[in-house]
């Protein structure tokens, strides 16, 4: 995967997370297809309290449906990609968490890291940033905080 290659991401946070053993799984996402479904709700619970914020029925790929109802059943704000943009226009940057390779994305409130392990890291946390180059290492460690 590349960051500046078109890809979409559609993260589920679980509070508490899925426990598979010792391993907790607090971040889940779906692949992508194209799913068609119809809406199973009352008719006058739609009509009085859903007709402008759903549709009866969806068509297209899962993370559009999935994230279009989310949005329109919870009225809850749906974190998308911030400002950033990479020197090639990517919303993300390549990195490595561990022995993982992926993706960073710088977000408003927080830097996110997928795909495996779909990691949160808070701006009220410290990041340990490491460089490689040739024979050379250099370590940093960043305090992040929010933005004035």
């Amino acid at each position: 995967m590349q960051p500046n290659q078109p890809h979409t991401f559609v993260v589920v946070t679980l509070d508490p997370p899925i426990r598979k053993c010792q391993t907790m799984y607090p971040h889940i996402f779906e692949t992508d297809y194209v799913v068609e479904s119809t809406l199973t709700m009352n008719e006058d619970l739609f009509a009085t309290k859903y007709k402008d914020k759903l549709e009866p029925t969806y068509k297209g790929l899962i993370y559009e449906v999935f994230t279009m109802v989310l949005r329109g059943l919870s009225g809850t704000k749906l974190t998308t990609p911030g400002k950033f943009r990479s020197c090639q226009d990517g919303y993300a940057v390549k990195s490595s968490l561990k022995a993982e390779d992926g993706v960073l994305y710088p977000l408003e409130k927080s830097f996110f890291f997928l795909p495996k392990p779909p990691t949160l890291i808070l701006y009220d946390e410290e990041l340990h940033y490491s460089l490689k180059l040739k024979k050379k290492e250099v370590n940093i460690i960043l305090p992040l905080v929010e933005p004035p």
